[in-house]
């Protein structure tokens, strides 16, 4: 599993992410996607483990750039 500072570096430079298997925080979460959105990254997200409070900040952040999925 590559660490979050591996991830926000892949999404910084324009890659997009699914990231439904990995169990990273909403602070992790918050810094990749503020770091996709400057790239035109996408990332997909497991909504079902996030509450919505959690997933408004991630989209807040992400800027249009954050999917949740939700199996």
């Amino acid at each position: 599993m590559k660490s979050v500072d591996d991830l926000v570096k892949i999404a910084s430079y324009g890659g997009g992410l699914d990231l439904r298997n990995h169990r990273l925080t909403t602070d992790a979460l918050v810094k990749i996607a503020s770091y996709a959105k400057g790239k035109g990254s996408h990332i997909i997200i497991d909504g079902t483990s996030k509450t919505t409070d959690d997933m408004v900040k991630i989209a807040s952040y992400g800027g249009g750039c954050a999917l949740f999925v939700f199996n």
